[in-house]
């Protein structure tokens, strides 16, 4: 980001005027007045969420805009906004960056974390991958669906005494098991009415008449 910085500001220590950057670089200039806005200005609508909860500026930004720039680099583009890595943390360079509204949203406080596959996610994250807007995930997500529901295509129908099985922290429907694994499902409810073992009757190889496992891949 730095090569898309004015010369006037690509030198440290160098004092520039003042409305020479705020010219050069105005939306940049106006990113760091809301910055100290929020968390300095007991007045500003937003400075609850900011300064009022111990958001803090470090101190050679909060002065000045010159350093502000040399550390932040300019825009990316006009959508990009500051955004604080640590929802927590400070404004302070290694907690700060450019960011999309997308991004923003992801690291919000409230986001809810959807852990699949083995990675956390937002619900805008995994919406595009799964095939379901975040919207429907989120709401999801805060009614503490079981995983098989949180990610079922809206219009399908889950039974309500399905039963749940586990295997390695997660927990899907029976159906939804078959399904995934290439099961029939009466094959694994026949299984499990064996009293066989959870994992047991998820990852026993399937048979055909000859008794050699089939490959299901």
């Amino acid at each position: 980001m730095r090569e898309r910085l004015s010369r006037t500001v690509r030198t440290r220590g160098k004092k520039m005027p003042t409305m020479t950057l705020r010219t050069e670089h105005r939306t940049e200039y106006n990113s760091w007045c809301h910055m100290r806005r929020r968390c300095l200005n007991q007045k500003c609508p937003d400075y609850p969420n900011y300064g009022g909860r111990g958001i803090t500026i470090c101190s050679r930004w909060k002065g000045s805009f010159h350093e502000f720039l040399l550390d932040m680099g300019a825009k990316p583009s006009p959508l990009h906004s500051i955004d604080r890595i640590e929802t927590n943390g400070n404004y302070e360079p290694t907690n700060c960056r450019w960011a999309t509204p997308q991004q923003q949203a992801a690291n919000r406080r409230y986001c809810h974390q959807i852990e699949w596959l083995g990675q956390k996610m937002t619900a805008s994250e995994l919406a595009p991958i799964v095939g379901i807007s975040h919207q429907t995930l989120r709401n999801r997500a805060i009614a503490k669906m079981p995983m098989d529901q949180l990610l079922k295509p809206p219009g399908e129908a889950v039974r309500k005494n399905s039963t749940m099985l586990e295997l390695r922290g997660k927990v899907m429907t029976l159906p939804a098991w078959a399904r995934i694994l290439g099961i029939r499902v009466r094959t694994l409810r026949r299984r499990i009415a064996m009293g066989m073992p959870v994992e047991k009757a998820l990852t026993m190889p399937l048979q055909n008449n000859a008794g050699t496992a089939i490959n299901r891949n």
